[in-house]
């Protein structure tokens, strides 16, 4: 939640993301604050593939992985936020 939304804020640019993903129905077809980004859930992954996944909620990697198998059954690949930034 509070990770996404403040990292989607600072990248700065309108389209640095297609959209957020939370596993949380009550912010699916909201809007982040700030980046306005649309939010939808995680099926959205595995209806409309895209080929990388930036996940902001590090500490529950294995869970979204475990969530999201067929997401990365098809070859999408999930990136922590953390190995980003420790690069």
């Amino acid at each position: 939640g509070g990770r996404g939304v403040m990292m989607a804020a600072l990248a700065g640019k309108p389209n640095s993301f297609l959209y957020l993903c939370d596993k949380n129905p009550l912010f699916h077809g909201k809007y982040a604050p700030c980046s306005h980004i649309p939010i939808y859930g995680p099926q959205r992954l595995i209806d409309e593939h895209v080929q990388e996944t930036l996940v902001f909620s590090f500490g529950y990697l294995g869970e979204i992985t475990c969530d999201l198998e067929p997401y990365v059954k098809k070859g999408g690949r999930l990136v922590s936020l953390l190995d980003v930034l420790q690069r």
